[in-house]
């Protein structure tokens, strides 16, 4: 009997330090989550909180994109007009920027249609326009988009035949979030925005 209690004591101990563990686990992340939410500044548009679904099917915060400079829009993968020549100038501007600078940046695609992408559309549209691995498109729930537009100043609106009618801008975006370049229209001329980037390095982001 006394053996009984013994172990009894000795299990319930390990169970007790196990759950304390995994509280004190969880108050860390959570409080390197705050800090890290603290440290970013107040313009910066990874205050969002958003969820979005990667071409991988990987689901990702909309914050954790922090700590590396992006180029960003919003496109969708039906689309067969606008987007396709959005993705041709985000390369042209690419191919204009020193190597340095570009291999340093990450390109993500948001979409505005929450309805009918998944991972496959992505992939296909990924594989259509030859994207490389420093590409990545993503989509979300009608609010994470509607969120996301409306940080960005992008207006977008869902045809009865589910086509969009959207803005075509292109972001830059330094490591804290800070819009640090953007360009407007489609096969415009972009050497302001590629004099943006290439300025914002050497500022050091």
């Amino acid at each position: 009997m006394k053996t009984k209690i013994i172990f009894n004591i000795l299990i319930a101990l390990l169970l007790w330090n196990g759950f304390t563990a995994s509280i004190a686990n969880s108050c860390e992340k959570h409080n390197l989550a705050a800090a890290s939410s603290q440290a970013l500044p107040g313009d910066s548009v990874y205050q969002l909180h958003s969820s979005w679904t990667d071409q991988a099917n990987a689901t990702v915060k909309f914050e954790s994109l922090a700590g590396q400079p992006r180029i960003i829009a919003m496109v969708y993968t039906k689309c067969k007009s606008a987007c396709p020549l959005l993705v041709h100038d985000i390369k042209k501007t690419i191919a204009k920027l020193p190597k340095e600078v570009s291999e340093k940046i990450h390109i993500d695609l948001f979409s505005f249609d929450s309805d009918e992408e998944n991972s496959v559309s992505l992939n296909e549209f990924k594989s259509k326009y030859e994207l490389s691995d420093n590409w990545s498109i993503y989509y979300g729930n009608k609010s994470s988009v509607s969120e996301l537009a409306a940080v960005l100043g992008v207006q977008y609106k869902k045809l009865d035949g589910g086509e969009y009618v959207h803005s075509n801008v292109v972001y830059f975006l330094n490591e804290s979030g800070e819009i640090k370049g953007k360009q407007e229209g489609l096969g415009r001329d972009n050497s302001e925005f590629v004099r943006n980037i290439e300025s914002s390095f050497k500022k050091g982001n």
